[in-house]
């Protein structure tokens, strides 16, 4: 029988699911295509938010839920937690209560230990993107310098939007990115944006040596 009522939603939310992330990870490096490779390009950021803080803090983060409950896509963001003891890393969405664990992941193609500073707080500048902005810099963090990509990874949910945070050398790696990604060729409105981002992170260290 199907039950449409809160007990049926409490016993989708409190499924856990743990993940090796060694299984995500072949002979070839990190899969690129089809939905194993989507899911596993998801882990991946999980993970790259979880290394871009130290262990302990749960961060809000620019991650998007992927799942879909009654067909429709979840509005949530992920919180992740990195854990040293055991050796982990959580997230769970707040808005449809996904959750997980995910093992294993040193040594694979997602194991990216970032400059932990400077933090957020320790920040010389900030940049608010919106969800579309924040998506298109994430698929760019593998061609991205290590500043620049801890920069992305560790976007941060704020009362002002998603927050961006870093020295000029991170914007500095960021935008060398979006360079390198308008050399390549994309859709139209896909440049748009890249070409707009890049304009905003100069404005943001116009007064710095930034060239």
């Amino acid at each position: 029988m199907r039950r449409d009522g809160p007990e049926r939603r409490m016993a989708v939310v409190s499924v856990m699911t743990f993940i090796n992330l060694r299984d995500y990870a072949g002979d070839g490096g990190a899969p690129t295509e089809g939905p194993v490779g989507r899911f596993a390009e998801y882990l991946g950021r999980i993970v790259a938010a979880g290394l871009a803080y130290p262990a302990g803090p749960t961060i809000p983060t620019a991650i998007r839920c992927r799942r879909r409950p009654g067909h429709r896509r979840c509005s949530g963001y992920l919180d992740v937690t990195r854990l040293d003891i055991p050796r982990e890393i959580r997230w769970q969405c707040p808005e449809c209560g996904d959750q997980g664990v995910i093992r294993d992941w040193q040594g694979t193609p997602w194991d990216r230990r970032f400059p932990q500073h400077p933090l957020p707080e320790e920040a010389s500048f900030w940049l608010v993107v919106d969800d579309e902005e924040i998506q298109a810099l994430a698929r760019l963090i593998p061609d991205m310098a290590r500043e620049g990509a801890r920069m992305v990874a560790a976007g941060l949910r704020t009362p002002e939007g998603i927050t961006l945070a870093g020295d000029v050398e991170a914007f500095m790696a960021v935008a060398d990115a979006i360079r390198l990604a308008l050399l390549d060729g994309s859709s139209s409105a896909t440049r748009r944006l890249l070409v707009g981002l890049l304009e905003r992170l100069a404005m943001v260290v116009a007064d710095s040596d930034w060239s």
